[in-house]
């Protein structure tokens, strides 16, 4: 029996005898080969062959030839492949070639199989190839067929390949070989083997509509095998669009052939077509396109009658069509005018212009006759033209008066009719008249206002034309449409004056004026210019002008003359006064008077009154009392640069007395209160400047407040208080002043002196204390004599440390009943002063009677205390007797907590 190919080798031998053919038949061209810069995700496996398709184990050779191409079907060149084999060695790489080929060779190892030859090419594309490999051949006839199906057109064919083996397996040279089939024919039915045992004939198929089956036989040197080969049935169509075309020597009807096979309906690209017609002109010859489609276009001749076209397909495939050369005549005719309104003037003019074109919609020919005429309306048109390019014109000119006139367009049969409107011409004047040329600025009362609008030659304007309206004051329709000629609306307004009053009709304006009259007056707005004054030699502005609006219920400006009576509602009795209370007359809707302020500092409120010229009030009365008009006092003032008890600023602190020596951060209020020449409060915002000879005070600058007052914080630390930067630290801040007669500036002491002369100081004295912070608060101001002057005051902080002295004295140490004795306490710090505010003493003794048990210190303190201890003891009671007490005194303070006693005092009964 003879062995049966592999069905892969088959086909993969049908495709690129397919290819072959359509190749060869179709261009006779080969495709031009893609480069390596197709992307390789779109290269792919078109094919391959391995020749001989069957080799003998140990050194069998056969050829392995694959071919790449790109998506779109073109080889793909410089490519590397790689081959690799089981039961055998090959070639391991080959480069493709400019047809997409790369080949290697197949060497059999010592074992019987199927070989499978891998074939890679990029990163992960990989394909494997079947091979047989057999102990021995034996005198055996192979075949192959390179195409299980070609096209039954008469041309398309495959080829048939036989291998005929000796009983030595090797290839049988010089046999005769006969072919023979029961569809198609071969080119050739004899041949003989070559060197390699080879032998091959072409199978063509007949043309044909139906498919059919080809059992090809093939006899060799006692040897016989057998294949098939599908012969596919075509289906050739061909059709004309139109069938019916103008003999103009210029219309065209699409040819249209269509190859497809018959059973499958798969279109048949790239088959060439030749075509041929006894009338006109078509192109020779065409290839069909990927759906199978294959177009030309019949150009018609200039003479009429039927052209006969003819197709023919693969020689073997041939049919007709025919088409019609028919004369050119009218079919479709287009009317439009340009403009289609028009001016009813005798002179406008509009373009009547028809667009005609034959039953293909091409254009009639040049010199078509075309009639216009007017079937209904007045104007002219010229009658008789003819076309060009399919297009024939005629002008229309208006009549005199406005109307719709309807054209006639005839060309051969075709008649159809446009219509065009005469109108009125744009307008050119506009008139505008009011019923009313004065009404009360009430929003109530109104008029009508009303535009007549007309063309050049004095005709109204069509009805609906729209007038737009617009007014300098107050409210007015926007706009109203004409009715013979005259577009109405409505006026009115809450605002007084000359209303201008303008109607429009695209740039034709036309205008007209009315009056509009305020009201009585109803409200009074009263306004301060300056809106604040100073008071008597403060340096500002010390008039200010007051101005009463007066308005009526529409907030319109009351007429002129309307009568104002201003007076003081109330002030702060410094003197202020108005330069008027006699009734003032309005201007424009305004009157009035000056405030004059006097020596106080406050507010002041104003009363404004319509009334007659003589004062009296109307009725129903009109007032309004102002808002407070500010007046602010004058700048700091000190007297006398020389006595600074004459300075109007003064300062203060607490507490006096603060646990602040060798202490951080312990605080003290400081307060300065400044006062103007009339010991007004100074403005708000009146800077107040503070320095210190001990401590650190944190905002160098404060400012006062509505009452004059600024307030800074004295934060206790370095530099601690000593007399020498008591007296060092600053001068007295009008040293430099012209008028000050004081020698070197200091500002004089004392400094106290607590514990009178116990402790010796800084200065090796013993009259005046370390520990005594000085504090400076100083602003800048005036004098008396209106100079520019520094207004300043000094306080003093004690800034005591830890308790260094703590005794106790007794005046007397035996007492009778009802004798007292004093007890002389004595507390201070190294510097001799007293202990804070707010410490506590307290007394304990045994028996007796204590003239206090607690003592609460005072600010800035003291530094000796007085006791007086009392023996209470009744001689007359039996339980009484003799006994001898101390008293024992405790401090508690941030200074420090002490306790000390007295010696004991003896208590007796006589």
């Amino acid at each position: 029996m003879i062995p049966k190919l592999n069905r892969h080798v088959i086909l993969a031998l049908f495709g690129i005898g397919a290819g072959f053919l359509l190749f060869s038949t179709c261009s006779k061209k080969l495709p031009t080969p893609s480069t390596t810069n197709t992307p390789e995700a779109e290269i792919q496996l078109s094919g391959y062959t391995i020749d001989p398709p069957v080799v003998v184990v140990d050194g069998g050779k056969t050829n392995v030839r694959v071919t790449l191409v790109s998506q779109k079907g073109e080889p793909v060149s410089g490519i590397e492949v790689h081959f690799s084999a089981t039961l055998g060695t090959v070639t391991p790489a080959d480069t493709t070639d400019s047809t997409g080929t790369a080949g290697a060779e197949f060497t059999s190892g010592n074992q019987a199989g199927t070989a499978e030859i891998s074939v890679r090419f990029g990163h992960q594309k990989t394909e494997t190839l079947p091979l047989k490999i057999v102990a021995s051949l034996s005198k055996s006839l192979y075949m192959r067929v390179s195409r299980e199906s070609i096209l039954s057109n008469g041309v398309d064919s495959t080829g048939i390949s036989v291998y005929l083996y000796d009983s030595d397996s090797k290839p049988a040279k010089g046999q005769a070989v006969h072919f023979s089939t029961t569809a198609g024919y071969f080119r050739s039915v004899e041949s003989q083997t070559d060197s390699t045992g080879k032998a091959r004939a072409v199978l063509v198929g007949f043309a044909g509509k139906q498919d059919s089956t080809a059992q090809v036989q093939v006899n060799a040197a006692g040897n016989a095998a057998q294949v098939f080969v599908l012969l596919k049935g075509i289906r050739f169509s061909l059709s004309a669009s139109p069938e019916i075309i103008i003999a103009d020597g210029s219309s065209t009807s699409r040819i249209r052939v269509l190859i497809k096979e018959s059973r499958t309906n798969i279109a048949i690209p790239n088959a060439r077509v030749f075509f041929g017609t006894d009338r006109g002109t078509i192109p020779n010859s065409d290839n069909t396109n990927a759906s199978g489609l294959c177009e030309v276009d019949l150009t018609s001749s200039a003479k009429t009658g039927q052209a006969v076209v003819t197709a023919r397909y693969a020689g073997m495939f041939v049919d007709t069509v025919r088409v019609k050369f028919v004369e050119s005549t009218p079919a479709f005719m287009t009317l439009s005018a340009k403009p289609s309104v028009i001016v009813a003037d005798n002179q406008s003019q509009a373009t009547i212009k028809a667009n005609i074109s034959d039953m293909n919609n091409n254009p009639v020919p040049d010199g078509t006759p075309v009639e216009f005429r007017i079937v209904k309306g007045s104007g002219s048109v010229d009658n008789r033209k003819s076309t060009q390019n399919g297009t024939a014109s005629s002008q229309l000119t208006s009549g005199t008066h406005p109307d719709t006139v309807f054209i006639e367009v005839q060309a051969g049969d075709l008649k159809d009719t446009i219509q065009v409107r005469y109108v009125v011409g744009s307008v050119s004047t506009v008139e505008v008249r009011a019923d009313s040329a004065s009404i009360p600025a009430d929003g109530i009362t109104a008029t009508a206002v009303r535009a007549s609008v007309y063309d050049k030659a004095g005709n109204p304007a069509p009805d609906g034309t729209t007038v737009y309206f617009s007014a300098s004051l107050g409210d007015i329709t926007e706009k109203g449409l004409t009715q013979n000629g005259v577009a109405e609306v409505q006026f009115s307004s809450v605002v007084t004056g000359a209303a201008v009053i303008q109607a429009r009709v695209g740039s034709v304006t036309g205008e007209t004026t009315v009056q509009l009259r305020p009201g009585p007056p109803t409200s009074i707005l009263l306004m301060f210019d300056p809106s604040s004054v100073g008071i008597k030699d403060s340096g500002r502005n010390q008039t200010t002008r007051i101005q009463a609006i007066v308005k009526d219920s529409r907030n319109n400006p009351a007429g002129d003359g309307t009568h104002v009576t201003f007076s003081i509602e109330s002030g702060p009795g410094g003197g202020e006064r108005l330069s008027s209370t006699e009734p003032v007359p309005t201007v424009n809707g305004m009157a009035g008077v000056s405030f004059l302020s006097g020596i106080r500092s406050g507010t002041a409120r104003i009363r404004a009154e319509i009334t007659d010229a003589s004062g009296r009030s109307v009725s129903p009365p009109v007032r309004a009392i102002s808002t407070e008009l500010i007046i602010y006092a004058g700048p700091p003032f000190i007297e006398n640069v020389n006595d600074r008890g004459t300075s109007h600023l003064s300062v203060g602190i607490e507490p006096i007395n603060i646990y602040g020596w060798h202490v951080v951060n312990n605080l003290v209020k400081v307060v300065a209160v400044v006062g103007d020449k009339y010991n007004n409060p100074v403005p708000e915002g009146t800077a107040v400047y503070f320095t210190t000879t001990g401590g650190i005070i944190s905002t160098y600058a404060g400012y006062t407040n509505s009452e004059g007052v600024a307030t800074v914080t004295l934060h206790t630390g370095q530099p601690y208080p000593t007399i020498t930067r008591f007296y060092n630290t600053f001068p007295d801040p009008n040293a430099g002043h012209p008028d000050f007669s004081g020698s070197d500036g200091i500002i004089p002491g004392p400094i106290p002196d607590f514990e009178d002369g116990k402790v010796q100081n800084s200065q090796g004295g013993y009259d005046e204390n370390d520990g005594i912070a000085r504090i400076l608060a100083v602003t800048e101001g005036v004098d008396s004599n209106g100079q520019k002057s520094r207004v300043w005051a000094v306080t003093d902080a004690v800034f005591s440390g830890p308790i260094t002295h703590f005794t106790l004295d007794v005046s007397k140490t035996t007492l009778s009943p009802g004798e007292s004795a004093f007890i002389t306490i004595e507390i201070y710090d190294v510097n001799g002063n007293p202990i804070v505010s707010g410490s506590t003493l307290t007394a304990e003794a045994s028996a007796g009677a204590l003239s206090w048990t607690s003592w609460v210190t005072s600010d800035p303190g003291v530094t000796s205390y007085r006791l007086t201890f009392t023996n209470n003891l009744n001689p007359g009671n039996p339980e009484s007797k003799p006994q001898a007490t101390p008293v024992t005194i405790k401090v508690k303070s941030q200074n420090g907590n002490v306790m000390e006693s007295t010696v004991p005092i003896q208590l007796n009964l006589n």
